[in-house]
């Protein structure tokens, strides 16, 4: 039954416009059988897309014919009558065409809009969260337009330190790695993306802060680049070298 609830209200539209015609008829005599048919091949048009107008137009030629057959005005017999039939024709197909169209892109654009929606959502709550330092900078100025909390806390800094040109990457960038960083830059530019690499920033405070990062083109000039704190790592790594070179001064002592 649902599949065939298209059709049904194909022929329900349909046959509301005739039967509108023949009330407007008792009131307002007209001549042409054709001219109210367009609406409803819209309407079906708009509501099913092809397959839909197509099966209006069928019914409705269908019902015309039988309209012309049995009251008028234009005889069958006539060839101007099928020639008038046939424009008829072409201009519902033309018609059933454009507002099909209409109707995809429309549909097309609100699914597309509703996957955005939702991935600004998702990428919001990444944003907003504490798991990794997000920045939003300019590729050709370095400038940092907006940053995270993550981001913030990492380095500390506070809103006012972020936007109008105040902060850039080679601000928070130690000197000896600016030329590994602009290499990057150009990287993010020919690539569209860059492999996660190590560096460091230099916090507010002037220590440093050894991080992870990888950028994404956006396009334009836009750049997001994402930041990750590795002091545990690398104190990890410190202790284990310490480890490793007490056991070898122990072995040698031996």
């Amino acid at each position: 039954m649902k599949a065939l609830r298209p059709y049904l209200i194909t022929i329900f539209i349909i046959g509301a416009v005739f039967t509108l015609k023949a009330l407007l008829r008792l009131v307002i005599p007209f001549e042409s059988p054709f001219l109210m048919f367009f609406s409803g091949i819209i309407l079906c048009a708009w509501i099913g897309g092809a397959r839909q107008a197509i099966f209006a137009i069928a019914v409705a030629v269908i019902g015309i014919i039988s309209s012309l057959h049995l009251v008028g005005p234009y005889p069958l017999d006539e060839a101007s009558t099928w020639g008038r039939l046939g424009i008829f024709l072409f201009d519902c197909l033309f018609i059933a065409f454009i507002y099909t169209e209409i109707s995809r892109t429309q549909r097309k654009a609100q699914n597309n809009l509703e996957a955005l929606q939702k991935s600004e959502k998702r990428f919001r709550s990444i944003f907003d969260s504490t798991m990794i330092g997000l920045i939003y900078s300019k590729v050709s100025t370095g400038e940092i337009i907006s940053v995270n909390s993550y981001f913030k806390d990492m380095l500390g800094l506070t809103n006012d330190d972020v936007g109008d040109g105040k902060l850039t990457w080679q601000k928070i960038t130690p000197p000896e790695m600016i030329a590994q960083s602009t290499l990057k830059a150009d990287e993010v530019i020919k690539y569209g993306k860059i492999k996660p690499f190590e560096k460091e920033y230099i916090r507010k405070n002037g220590t440093r802060v050894p991080v992870l990062v990888g950028s994404a083109f956006l396009g334009d000039d836009d750049v997001v680049t994402f930041t990750l704190d590795i002091s545990d790592r690398r104190q990890v790594d410190r202790a284990f070298e310490e480890i490793n070179s007490d056991l070898e001064d122990r072995v040698h002592q031996r």
